[in-house]
Parts: C-alpha cells; sequence; structure tokens
C-alpha cells in the first residue's frame, strides 16, 4: 500500500486515467481517518500513518517546505 501510494505521487496520473483502486488508495490518505482504514494495524502504526497522509496533502497542494520537512520526519520515523 505504501509503495502504491508513493507511485501514485510520483506518477500523477489524470484524475480520469485513475484505476479506482488507485483512487482508494489515494482517497484513504487524503480523507481517512487512522481508526477508519481497513489494514493490520501491524502493518501500519498511527504515526506513520499521519506522516504519510500528510505528504500526500503536501505533493497534491505542491507544498515543497512542507514536502521537505515531512521527507525528514519520515527519515527519523523510520529509523525508530
Amino acid at each position: 500500500d505504501v509503495v502504491r501510494l508513493f507511485l501514485l505521487l510520483i506518477l500523477q496520473p489524470h484524475p480520469q486515467r485513475l484505476r479506482s483502486d488507485y483512487a482508494k488508495t489515494l482517497d484513504a490518505y487524503t480523507w481517512e481517518s487512522y481508526e477508519k482504514l481497513d489494514i493490520p494495524m501491524s502493518y501500519l502504526d498511527e504515526t506513520l500513518f499521519y506522516l504519510l497522509q500528510s505528504i500526500t496533502l503536501a505533493i497534491q497542494a505542491k507544498d515543497l517546505k512542507h514536502i521537505e520537512q515531512l521527507e525528514y520526519d519520515l527519515n527519523q520515523q523510520t529509523q525508530i
């Protein structure tokens, strides 16, 4: 799911060409809360989910300043 999310964020396919399962992935990290996400708890902790959600929103807004900070935060999170 995380790899799929990053590929979608990098490729940025046109919304009309986006398959429904890919759209659901983007929607999950745009609109859903951690409690509503349908994934095993051991797979993705709450902090990582919210970091990925923040990255998704920052990329969609083309907010480069926050993307850099979130990249740093994500690196710190994955080193723990």
